[in-house]
């Protein structure tokens, strides 16, 4: 992999929230979120509603999720699928140097197998586990999004929703960087921290 300066490389911030905690028991992404950078500065944001189905039927939102998220089947209603939603996601993943992703495997682990099951190709964008570097970080510390928001004086309003949760996501990714390694921190420096990379494309359904 050919590594850059830390100024010159393209990230992807990514989140989605879902019906359920399992894409292989039947549960589905109802909102994806995305910030792009070239090093610490922001060059775009979205967010969308995504009305979710599984093999051409609806997927009803689980009370435990919506509890989480407070999203309702109301708030998907007319909202594109995920197929339609599919384009600018790729274009996101295929133009940036690594996808950072908060608990890697759950995000990719539905994203991944939707993808799959449309029969549409999947990027091998580098992935960066920002759960499994603030682990090796802060070691027997608690490194959940919420306790690394508290850590590093991040609000927490709108929490669980996609797009304040990648918002959150990339505040506290550079700040432990800077926090931990200095202002000279570079992508070397993160992966050896953080160990090999995964490609996008080879996450697992959970």
């Amino acid at each position: 992999m050919n590594i850059k300066p830390l100024a010159e490389t393209r990230f992807t911030f990514l989140d989605i929230e879902t019906t359920g905690l399992s894409f292989v028991k039947g549960e589905d992404i109802i909102e994806l979120a995305c910030i792009k950078t070239l090093g610490l500065k922001v060059e775009s944001s979205w967010s969308q509603l995504i009305d979710a189905y599984r093999a051409g039927k609806p997927v009803a939102i689980k009370e435990a999720a919506y509890l989480v998220h407070g999203i309702t089947a109301i708030d998907l209603a007319g909202k594109p699928k995920f197929e339609q939603v599919y384009p600018r996601l790729v274009e996101e993943l295929k133009n940036s140097d690594f996808v950072v992703i908060h608990n890697s495997p759950f995000d990719a682990g539905f994203i991944v197998p939707k993808i799959k099951s449309l029969a549409l190709p999947v990027p091998a964008t580098p992935t960066l586990c920002s759960l499994k570097l603030a682990r090796a970080l802060y070691p027997g510390e608690r490194c959940g999004l919420e306790p690394l928001r508290e850590r590093f004086g991040e609000t927490a309003e709108g929490a669980h929703r996609a797009l304040a949760d990648t918002l959150a996501l990339y505040a506290v990714f550079f700040k432990m960087l800077f926090s931990y390694f200095g202002e000279g921190v570079t992508v070397a420096d993160v992966l050896r921290k953080h160990g090999p990379t995964t490609p996008f494309l080879n996450f697992s359904p959970r």
